[in-house]
């Protein structure tokens, strides 16, 4: 039988080669099935034609290849359509239609260096400096010396092939590589057809197949080639390249384009050869919106009102430039006068004009990927980026909010509370990996920097307006009131949001169905009648910045008692918690930060569930600039803002995060008592710290071995030159804040003890003094004290504030992972930095403060001497 099934399977190859078919494949459903039938259908340009039916997206869009176009062929339904996905014949060099490559070999140098001048005139590049800079720097460090491999990753539409275009064409003109090519990764991967395109883009000759890798890896050995390869797959692709073409002696440069963080991550030489392209700031896409339309848009018919709406444009298209760049053409079409209309009619039905596609076909490939890409999410996913619309006024959410509301919410797995939460975090990755979330623009992607992220406006946009339809596999349900609008259905759905935008309306409100509530989040202005004893299955209570009041909490505890999350962050008009607080026994997250509550109720200690509590007076100096309301009621932001808690706290042996509590009021030495209990912790924030508990502070936080933030608010005192022996953090310690109130400001020895901190990666210090400041992170006048190699060696970011004149110096073989140092000049006070260019990680510089143009000029040229030629941004 299987000598049968073999000689039909000839017959059929050699039919096919020597004649001109068209076959239809219907029903085609894996990947599995086309790689096999494909390699039976070899393509031997003569004129024949396979159309595969099938229901699966990704399948259509593989079966084609890469560049391929999708039309709408028909719509049955808002859930039944049929796309055809085909070949993008157009984007195949005529000469070489079967080789999907650009190659250069490098002849003419007047030639090439017009077509730089040329292209870098044509296509600028807005807010991607930072970007090429570090391509550069890993060419620049290597070249000649290693072979050179380096990565970039990012979702569609976001640039990634225009900066590696930018970046060879800088360097046509260098006469760096005798060889220059683009090769897009086969797929299915086939290394033979992969070397084939190789030999092309060489201009090799064509040598047998035998011989056919070989020939490429001798190629990329001996000569300095620089190669890119777009589109790669997986990470199995690039194992099959690097085992068959790269050899370690080669002086060649490669460079990886992929959408995925984890294969850019497997592939690139080390951490720094990765680059992860993000959407564009906001300055830098408006600028690239500008310069499109201004391009075609007549200075006459352009004014403010046009900025203001490209602006909300431009966020609604994820600041991905090619889509900003596709939307500057498109208003530059549109008749004089009607501009400003036509943006406000885009801002208003943005995705509806997308999907109809009339004159924005750019879109297109971006919505096919994010289509394809949403449906092969897991659930658990699914659930999440429903559930981001529930943040109506904001983008830019606490990562710390965002993981806590998914846990209660029971979105997490785990054996435990830190397991819970690794996986929580795992899930906010996991999205900003797939391109739905992305740090904050004014957050460095530096570890320990990351306190926010901001959702991607075009994906969560995109998976709302599919809502209706995935709904039939997704019971997630979350509604939104907005302005005068109340809902469509009298069903509040298991999530509800409040703008602040709504007009209150009781009536509205009492009519909605509450029975499957989970989470009410409501904006700004908070009524009575927003909490029911309807709202049985409430998990989720989310007030932060309302108006809500002390007897506002008392009826909130009473109708709703199974709440596992409430957060009352910035409700300035509370001065304090009920004692029936101890009622909500389910409670896990409890957020009253940067409010007048000055003291925990003596009922807390019932809520053995507790797992995070975070409670202050104070805005942080590396958050938002503190209220007017808050300034008046404390007078100055370095009060100690620790909050008094109740005896019989150490029974809340569940608390993974705890602060900021003061242990120098009545009843300090319980409170040490009940710290050494509390051996789960992992964020610990004390204020109160003085010469007589700092000793009992530490000894009861010694055994913490999950402890890995540390927050200390020294009280003031005259000196501090007990501080240094008094000083013993845990052994695991990653992230420490130190805020110091001191009237005699001398030599800091305390520094020789926190750069022996073997694993500390974050280290913010404020000071408050009256003299100037100079810290010195190396002293010379003492070497013997720091004979130990590497002081600091594992930090990575370093925040300074001081209202005094602060000189800041460092020093040779200190702080070689560095990344981010910065530094807040209080009041008005001065600030020197010397040595700024020793830590060689360094990568981003952010100073605050009134500083003159002259000094800011100074600081300027200071940080540019770095040989990173880190990013220095003013605030």
């Amino acid at each position: 039988m299987k000598t049968t099934q073999d000689s039909i399977l000839v017959d059929f190859v050699t039919r096919f080669q020597k004649n001109k078919y068209f076959i239809v494949i219907e029903d085609l459903r894996s990947v599995v099935e086309w790689n096999t039938i494909r390699s039976l259908l070899l393509d031997m340009n003569n004129g024949s034609r396979i159309i595969v039916s099938t229901q699966k997206l990704e399948i259509a869009s593989l079966c084609t290849g890469q560049p391929y176009h999708v039309s709408l062929l028909r719509e049955f339904s808002t859930d039944h359509s049929i796309y055809t996905f085909y070949k993008d014949l157009r984007k195949i060099p005529q000469d070489n239609k079967e080789i999907d490559c650009t190659c250069e070999k490098v002849r003419d140098e007047d030639n090439k260096i017009w077509k730089e001048k040329h292209w870098q005139e044509k296509h600028s590049l807005f807010g991607r400096n930072s970007e090429l800079d570090k391509l550069f720097q890993q060419l620049a460090i290597n070249y000649g010396e290693r072979l050179i491999v380096m990565s970039v990753c990012g979702i569609v539409g976001v640039g990634k092939s225009f900066l590696v275009q930018a970046f060879c064409n800088h360097h046509a003109s260098k006469n760096a590589f005798k060889f220059r090519a683009k090769v897009n990764a086969p797929h299915p991967f086939d290394i033979k057809n992969f070397c084939r395109n190789l030999v092309v883009c060489f201009k090799l000759s064509s040598p047998d197949d035998e011989i056919l890798i070989v020939s490429c890896w001798k190629h990329l050995e001996e000569n300095q080639c620089l190669l890119v390869i777009d589109a790669l797959w997986s990470k199995e692709d690039w194992d099959m390249i690097e085992a068959n073409l790269i050899s370690r002696d080669s002086k060649s440069c490669i460079i990886v384009i992929t959408r995925d963080e984890s294969i850019a991550r497997h592939c690139a030489m080390s951490e720094d050869a990765m680059c992860n392209v993000q959407g564009l700031e906001a300055d830098a896409a408006l600028g690239l919106f500008e310069k499109e339309a201004t391009n075609r848009i007549e200075s006459s018919r352009w004014d403010s009102n046009i900025t203001d709406e490209a602006r909300l444009l431009i966020n609604k298209c994820g600041r991905l430039p090619k889509l900003i760049v596709a939307l500057g053409e498109y208003l530059a079409k549109v008749p004089s006068g009607n501009v400003i209309w036509e943006a406000q009619r885009l801002n208003a039905n943005f995705m509806y004009a997308l999907k109809a596609r009339n004159g924005l076909d750019s879109f297109e490939a971006v919505l096919t990927w994010m289509y394809s890409t949403f449906q092969d999410f897991p659930q658990v996913l699914k659930k999440c980026i429903f559930y981001l619309k529930v943040f109506t006024q904001s983008s830019t959410i606490r990562r710390s909010r965002l993981v806590r509301r998914w846990i209660a919410e029971g979105y997490s797995v785990g054996t435990d509370s830190n397991s819970i939460v690794e996986y929580t975090e795992k899930l906010i990755h996991e999205l900003a990996t797939l391109g739905m979330m992305e740090h904050a623009p004014e957050t460095p992607t530096v570890a320990g920097a990351r306190t926010s992220c901001q959702i991607n406006s075009l994906f969560l946009d995109y998976i709302i307006s599919r809502e209706t339809e995935e709904n039939i596999f997704l019971p997630l349900e979350v509604s939104v009131l907005l302005g005068e609008s109340g809902l469509s259905t009298e069903r509040a759905g298991q999530h509800l949001a409040i703008s602040s935008s709504w007009k209150r309306d009781k009536f509205v409100f009492d009519s909605l169905d509450f029975s499957q509530l989970r989470s009410l989040t409501v904006s700004r202005e908070w009524r009575t009648f927003f909490i029911s004893d309807r709202m049985r299955v409430l998990r989720v209570l989310d007030l932060e910045e309302t108006n809500v009041k002390d007897e506002d909490i008392e009826q909130i505890v009473k109708q709703v008692p199974r709440l596992k999350f409430l957060s009352l962050r910035r409700c300035m008009s509370l001065s304090c918690l009920p004692e029936s607080l101890g009622d909500l026994r389910q409670l896990e997250t409890l957020d009253i930060r940067h409010t007048p509550v000055t003291k925990l109720p003596k009922s807390i200690k019932k809520l053995n569930r507790l797992q995070y509590i975070r409670a202050s007076t104070r805005v942080e100096f590396a958050g938002h600039e503190p209220s007017t309301q808050l300034r008046s009621i404390h007078g100055h932001l370095d009060v100690c803002d620790g909050i008094v808690v109740p005896r019989g706290i150490g029974s809340l042996t569940a608390l993974h995060t705890f602060g900021v509590l003061n242990i120098s009021a009545r009843g300090g030495k319980a409170i040490l008592n009940a710290l050494k209990s509390l051996t789960q912790l992992h964020k610990l924030g004390v204020s109160g710290i003085n010469r007589s508990n700092i000793k009992g502070f530490f000894s009861a936080i010694a055994t913490h071995s999950h402890l890995q933030s540390l927050s200390l608010q020294l009280h003031k005192d005259k000196d501090y030159d007990w501080l240094d022996k008094k000083i013993t953090p845990p052994e695991n310690l990653r992230r420490l804040k130190m805020h110091v109130h001191v009237e005699k400001f001398q030599h800091w020895s305390c520094l020789k003890v926190l750069g022996q901190i073997r694993r500390l990666k974050f280290l913010s210090l404020r000071f408050k003094t009256d003299q100037d400041v100079e810290l010195q992170f190396c002293d010379r006048l003492d070497s013997a004290a720091w004979s130990t190699p590497g002081q600091f060696c594992e930090l990575k970011v370093l925040e300074i504030a001081c209202s005094s004149n602060l000189h800041v110096k460092f020093a040779e073989r200190e702080m070689d992972d560095l990344e981010l140092l910065k530094v807040h000049s209080l009041d008005g006070s001065s600030l020197q930095l010397s040595g700024i260019e020793q830590p060689p990680s360094l990568r981003h510089v952010w100073l605050k403060g009134s500083f003159d143009d002259t000094v800011k000029e100074e600081l300027r040229r200071k940080v540019g001497q770095h040989p990173n030629k880190p990013s220095c941004k003013f605030n």
